[in-house]
């Protein structure tokens, strides 16, 4: 079974230009101080900083750590909303450039809708400052952000916030792909995609459908090692357990030829990235993944 699992390796890494909260080449230099030698940039829908990495990330490429084009595309499988991991493909090819900037498009659309409804009830004290300049691919989070920071708080959480903004009409769509489509753009760019953080799609869809269902969309793994337990609603250490094994076990079953098995932190806040990468790893040996 091929895998890109290592301990100096992390294949699921944001920057600023989406949802995270620090430039490429902050993301990269930490990096390099973690001992971590290969990163993926997985931005949401968008690969802007692999069309200019230079640019981007500068002389903080002699620093060791090799960073490989990733991006992570949200879209559909069987009635799911998920979310594919791409690596490894050409950051120019038009296709992909192509998409990702359509659906990038149709994301400040989106975004401009709930800033306007915000505003007029008073919630959003500043809607052009509601997300860093930077960003290319505005999310819900931003707004969330930026609401918490001038202290309109949610006793909910994410799910109350997300409420609030359904409350505000229908906001322009965004053209999700199916995982088929954008597995297709992916692999046309020489690139491949797995299923990112499969456990989040289990409460609905068993290992055996979900991991047939991504392979016949042209997915060639899953991300096998997650910090699930970290975060808004983490899962419980007796259930990740449970579940990674049964999902080795289905890939064994789906990908009889062998799979590509990747790990990722899903780190935002570099200064969470640490105890990330250590939840990562422990979750790895727990359930027999190869470090190598």
């Amino acid at each position: 079974m091929h895998t890109t699992s290592r301990e100096r390796v992390d294949l699921h890494v944001h920057t600023h230009l989406s949802d995270g909260y620090s430039p490429p080449a902050e993301v990269v230099r930490r990096a390099a101080t973690l001992g971590l030698e290969r990163i993926a940039i997985t931005d949401h829908d968008g690969i802007d900083v692999h069309l200019d990495l230079a640019r981007y990330v500068g002389a903080d490429k002699a620093r060791g750590v090799e960073v490989v084009p990733g991006v992570e595309i949200d879209c559909t499988l069987l009635d799911l909303d998920i979310e594919v991991l791409g690596y490894e493909f050409d950051p120019h090819a038009t296709e992909l450039v192509e998409s990702l900037a359509c659906v990038q498009r149709e994301r400040w659309a989106r975004l401009r809708f709930y800033c306007e409804g915000l505003a007029r009830a008073g919630e959003l004290a500043d809607p052009d400052g509601a997300l860093p300049k930077e960003t290319r691919a505005p999310l819900k989070v931003h707004l969330y952000r930026a609401l918490h920071a001038q202290g309109r708080h949610f006793p909910g959480g994410y799910a109350e916030f997300k409420q609030r903004l359904a409350a505000l009409g229908t906001p322009p769509p965004i053209a999700r792909p199916t995982a088929a489509e954008a597995t297709r753009r992916v692999r046309n760019a020489g690139g491949y995609t797995v299923l990112a953080h499969p456990l989040y799609y289990t409460r609905r869809t068993a290992w055996p459908a979900l991991l047939a269902a991504a392979r016949a969309a042209g997915c060639v793994g899953a991300e096998c090692a997650y910090p699930y337990d970290l975060g808004d609603a983490p899962f419980a250490p007796k259930e990740i357990e449970r579940e990674l094994r049964a999902l080795l076990e289905t890939v064994r079953a789906v990908f009889p030829e062998g799979a590509r098995l990747t790990c990722g932190t899903d780190v935002h806040d570099l200064d969470e990235w640490g105890h990330r990468l250590a939840c990562v790893a422990r979750w790895r040996r727990v359930v027999g993944l190869p470090s190598a």
